[in-house]
């Protein structure tokens, strides 16, 4: 598994989490904002079930094949362990976005 940081802007200094494969593109990224996380996945319309928040904007969302998709967690209750593992899991065998160098 890769790491970068994209997107450093002022809301988020640090910059967007990337997380990918080397031989599929990145897969996954990570927001922390002041009163949540959101989990997205590049594939995410082809995940199962997909992860419920469709709002996502970016240039890997513009493939014709698939979406990317995203969870927003507000609080510990709403951390789904098992799911998001089985989201990572399938994230691993699905197409990324853009090559990773």
């Amino acid at each position: 598994m890769q790491f970068t940081t994209k997107w450093h802007k002022p809301s988020q200094p640090l910059g967007v989490p990337f997380y990918g494969l080397t031989d599929k593109g990145w897969i996954i990224a990570m927001w922390s904002f002041k009163n949540e996380f959101a989990l997205g996945f590049i594939a995410g319309t082809l995940l199962d079930p997909e992860p419920p928040v469709t709002k996502m904007s970016g240039p890997w969302n513009r493939n014709s094949e698939y979406k990317a998709r995203r969870i927003d967690i507000k609080n510990e209750s709403e951390f789904d362990e098992k799911q998001i593992r089985s989201w990572i899991m399938q994230a691993k065998e699905l197409p990324g976005w853009a090559k990773i160098e």
